[in-house]
C-alpha cells in the first residue's frame, strides 16, 4: 500500500509538472517574500500547539493524569509516522496507541480521538459554508457545489452524532454482537460508549472545544494565505476559506505520500476557477509541502529518542538478569 501511494503521488506530481513545467515555479521559489515563509513556519508551529491544546480539553475531562507535554509528544510522532500510513486514519492509529501507552485506557483514548476528529470535520464544514456566504463574487467564478458538499457532510456528521448517542442504536449494536464469540469486541464497545456519555454530559465541553476546532481551521487558511502571498497568489480571501477545507478533506482520502501530488492537483484545480496563476499555485503548494515536512521532524527526534530509551532499558534489564544470583533451590529455568 505503502508503494502505490508513491506511486499515485509521483505520477500527480509528474502529471501537473508536465502540464505546468517547473522553470517559473522554480523563479517564484527563489524570488519568495521571506518573511511571509517565516510566518508560515511560524503558523505550522502554532498550529501544533494548537491542536494538542484541542486535543487536551477533550481529555482533561476524561482521563486522569494526561499533561499538555506528552500530548504534543505524542501529536508529533504521529506527524511524522504518520506520513509514511494511509492518510488520516493512519495518523489517529498512531495518535491511539501513543495514548493508550500513557494512561492504559483504550476506549477513552478512541473516543477522545472520535470527538477531535467530528468537531474537526464540522469545523471544517462550517469553514465552507462561512466562505460560500461571504463570497461576493460572480456566480461563473468560485467552486461550483462547495455548499453542497459542506451540507452534505454536516448532515452526515450529525447523523452519526446522533446515532451514537442514540439507545435504540446502541441496543441494536449490542444484539449484532450477541454472539460469545463476539463478547471480547462487545465489551470493548460498552467502554466506548461509557466514554461518550461522559461528554454528553459536557455540553459546554463540547461547545468550547467546536470554538477551538474553528480557530484551529482558520490557523490552516492562514498558513495556506501566508503561503500564496509568499509566491504572489492573487486570488480573494473568500477563495481559501472554500478551498484550503477542500484540499484538507481530499488529502485525508488515503491514496497518498502526506498529501502530495493531491494537494498540488486539488490547489490548481480549485484556485484556477478564481483567475490564480498557475505557476504560483504550483509554487505555494510545493512551498506549503516542503514546510509542512520540516515541521514534523520533531516527531523523528521524538522517535529516535524513545527507540534509545528502550534500548537502553532492555540492556540494563539484561544486565540486572545476569547479575542476579539464582536461588539454590529454585527450579531449572525452561
Amino acid at each position: 500500500m505503502t508503494l502505490l501511494r508513491v506511486v499515485v503521488s509521483l505520477g500527480l506530481l509528474a502529471f501537473v509538472l508536465h502540464r505546468i513545467g517547473l522553470g517559473d515555479t522554480l523563479d517564484l521559489l527563489r524570488a519568495a517574500d521571506p518573511w511571509m515563509v517565516l510566518a508560515v513556519f511560524f503558523f505550522m508551529l502554532l498550529i501544533n500547539l494548537h491542536a494538542t491544546y484541542k486535543w487536551h480539553i477533550l481529555l482533561r475531562h476524561t482521563t486522569a493524569s494526561v499533561r499538555y507535554w506528552p500530548l504534543l509528544r505524542i501529536r508529533y510522532i504521529s506527524g511524522f509516522v504518520g506520513m509514511f500510513l494511509p492518510g488520516a486514519v493512519g495518523i489517529e492509529m498512531v495518535r491511539m496507541y501513543g495514548l493508550a501507552r500513557h494512561t492504559s485506557d483504550l476506549a477513552a483514548s478512541f473516543t477522545s480521538i472520535l470527538m477531535d476528529r467530528i468537531l474537526g470535520l464540522t469545523g471544517l464544514a462550517l469553514m465552507i459554508l462561512a466562505g460560500v456566504m461571504l463570497e461576493t463574487r460572480g456566480t461563473d467564478l468560485g467552486v461550483p457545489g462547495a455548499q453542497y458538499w459542506a451540507g452534505g457532510l454536516l448532515a452526515l456528521i450529525l447523523a452519526g452524532w446522533l446515532a451514537i448517542m442514540n439507545r435504540s442504536f446502541r441496543r441494536l449494536t449490542d444484539w449484532a454482537l450477541s454472539p460469545n464469540w463476539l463478547s471480547f469486541v462487545r465489551s470493548k464497545q460498552n467502554k466506548v460508549y461509557a466514554s461518550l456519555d461522559a461528554y454528553r454530559g459536557r455540553p459546554g465541553l463540547l461547545a468550547w472545544g467546536m470554538v477551538q476546532s474553528v480557530i484551529f481551521n482558520t490557523l490552516r487558511v492562514l498558513v495556506t494565505y501566508c503561503g500564496a502571498m509568499a509566491v504572489g497568489v492573487e486570488a480573494p480571501l473568500t477563495a481559501y476559506i472554500i478551498v484550503v477545507p477542500l484540499v484538507i478533506f481530499a488529502i485525508m482520502v488515503p491514496v497518498s505520500l502526506a498529501g502530495w501530488g493531491v494537494r498540488e492537483a486539488m490547489y490548481l484545480a480549485m484556485f484556477k476557477m478564481y483567475g490564480a496563476d498557475s505557476d504560483a499555485v504550483l509554487a505555494m503548494s510545493l512551498l506549503l509541502g516542503v514546510i509542512g515536512t520540516l515541521s514534523s521532524l520533531p516527531g523523528a527526534w521524538f522517535c529516535i529518542r524513545g527507540y534509545g530509551k528502550a534500548v537502553r532499558a532492555t540492556h540494563v534489564k539484561e544486565k540486572i538478569g545476569k547479575q542476579s544470583p539464582t536461588p539454590p533451590n529454585a527450579p531449572p529455568t525452561i
